[in-house]
């Protein structure tokens, strides 16, 4: 079995340095001309009867949101906002997670499998760690489109919950996909690499950041031909970082 405990090399760092220098412009210059392009592309397709153009005009809308999205996971990586602390139920943080998701699943035929123990509530950014879950999660879908069993699980639970404080909450996203490489396996979490055709490799690089200033960290087990499960370690009680 392959693992991979996720961590920033120093060269990592160097090019998230280099991005934040750039990103912030980029943004202003990219950003505003695809809103309008986005807007006039709109107004297009609000005039046309149903046909080819109409559905044309959807597709270019559909490449705009994901220009916009690029654009947004650099401004996270280049310049990452301070986190938003509250107390968070995580049962319900990933049961509503995974809501958002059901409908997507039932259309691509997933059976979406959610195993859940009691959780303790913490001090976390939740929105951060559900946009963890979101990547995670899709990811696995990614991986089952074209497996004869496509399913994807979530599991959680507490160990060393008799310690209080010095309790790890473990959340896990698993998949029946192909597996994943040993080569690649070891550029998982790499700036610009993807497994994906049209994947940008952010992804993965901001869902360990963010789990980071949560105190945690990330690892992937993987074996060809059975599937992928990433583990999100959580402690209990941790100062999240702030800057």
């Amino acid at each position: 079995m392959n693992t991979k405990l996720y961590d920033h090399k120093p060269a990592q760092q160097e090019k998230l340095a280099a991005i934040g220098l750039q990103a912030a412009g980029m943004a202003h210059e990219l950003k505003n001309p695809l809103t309008c392009i986005r807007g006039f592309t709109q107004l297009l397709n609000e005039r046309l009867g149903e046909g080819h153009e109409r559905t044309y005009l959807r597709y270019i809308v559909d490449e705009i949101d994901r220009m916009n999205s690029i654009i947004g996971d650099f401004l996270r990586l280049a310049r990452p906002s301070a986190p938003d602390v509250n107390r968070v139920n995580l049962n319900n943080l990933i049961s509503n997670t995974l809501a958002l998701l059901k409908s997507e699943c039932e259309v691509a035929e997933i059976t979406l499998d959610k195993r859940l123990t009691s959780l303790p509530e913490i001090r976390c950014d939740g929105d951060g760690i559900k946009q963890v879950l979101l990547n995670l999660i899709h990811n696995a879908m990614d991986a089952v489109a074209c497996s004869e069993t496509k399913m994807v699980r979530v599991e959680a639970e507490v160990l060393n919950a008799d310690e209080g404080d010095n309790g790890v909450i473990l959340i896990r996203v698993s998949d029946t996909g192909e597996g994943i490489s040993e080569e690649n396996l070891g550029q998982l979490g790499e700036l610009f690499f993807s497994t994906k055709p049209h994947g940008t490799g952010l992804g993965l690089a901001i869902s360990y950041d963010i789990v980071k200033q949560n105190g945690g960290q990330i690892d992937v087990h993987s074996r060809v031909g059975e599937g992928t499960t990433f583990t999100l370690h959580i402690p209990v009680h941790h100062t999240v970082e702030v800057g």
